[in-house]
């Protein structure tokens, strides 16, 4: 899969208003934006940081909003979106509230293209918008995060970047981590259930051979997990990576078909309850751990 790098425009700040929204309610799409923007906002009184999708929902691929969904976005001051994820940002979102600021974490991210251009036909550029599964590029996401949010609460500036700052000081030691997964794991062949590892994928150096799924929503025909299972033998995949929170039977008869055990990876979109802020990185430790034993 190919980078395609950063976009133009992208080192640009990410913008906002001359003047700070009224209020301070920020509404965050999604599980991984929503701790995100808990590290940056930090114990900073006054703001109500909310998380808009339940935590259980998952990655939101097509997501159709709700009556409370809109109302929850009617009534943000800012929206915090990952971004290509989310068809409800963008235009969608400004019509039901024109005057909250919107923040796009993924700009100046190093995109990955789609694997097929129906997966993402929806999606800007036709890039894979699975960013924060990369530690790298989850820092990248952070310091926008901060920053427009900086330009909004001016007042507030020092202490969010201060506070974005060691978070990513944390995530440069989950880099770090990664880092030297990847001396062990380089050039290893792996198969998932979907793209969305694409990311963690291309930090460690793995080759993903296939995927179960071909677009989110949509079965996988039999021919293509038939295709999946030559791909395992021929590669000598020793596992099929399945996700937390996702139906495990399509990687369990491919498995099983195959020869090989199946085991779990976590696209960091659910949790069973509200997540901490230090959420994301006890979660991708935990992935980084499941591919090092699998693949040792």
């Amino acid at each position: 899969m190919a980078a395609i790098g950063c976009l133009a425009a992208c080192d640009r700040p990410v913008p906002g208003p001359t003047t700070a929204p009224i209020g301070r309610r920020l509404v965050c799409s999604f599980l991984p934006v929503y701790v995100f923007t808990l590290n940056v906002v930090g114990k900073v009184p006054g703001f109500d940081v909310q998380l808009m999708l339940p935590p259980t929902a998952g990655c939101p691929h097509d997501y159709e909003l709700t009556s409370a969904d809109a109302r929850r976005i009617s009534q943000a001051d800012v929206l915090i979106f990952s971004g290509g994820l989310e068809v409800f940002a963008g235009d969608a979102a400004r019509r039901l509230n024109p005057r909250a600021l919107q923040i796009e974490a993924w700009r100046g991210c190093d995109l990955i293209a789609a694997e097929c251009d129906d997966h993402h036909e929806s999606h800007a550029h036709s890039v894979n918008p699975h960013v924060w599964l990369s530690p790298r590029q989850a820092i990248r996401q952070v310091r926008n995060i901060a920053d427009g949010l900086s330009m909004a609460y001016p007042e507030h500036a020092a202490t969010f970047r201060d506070q974005a700052s060691a978070y990513v000081d944390r995530l440069e030691a989950l880099s770090a981590e990664v880092e030297r997964a990847r001396v062990r794991l380089s050039g290893r062949a792996i198969v998932t259930t979907h793209d969305a590892f694409a990311y963690l994928a291309r930090d460690l150096d793995l080759r993903v051979v296939a995927t179960l799924s071909i677009a989110p929503g949509r079965e996988p025909s039999p021919a293509h997990l038939a295709g999946v299972v030559r791909l395992i033998r021929r590669f000598r995949v020793p596992v099929v990576f399945s996700e937390s929170g996702t139906d495990p039977r399509v990687a369990e008869l491919v498995a099983r078909e195959a020869g090989v055990p199946v085991r779990e990876l976590d696209a960091i979109v659910t949790a069973t309850a509200p997540p901490s802020a230090d959420y994301y990185e006890r979660r991708m430790a935990s992935n980084l751990h499941v591919l090092s034993e699998s693949l040792k």
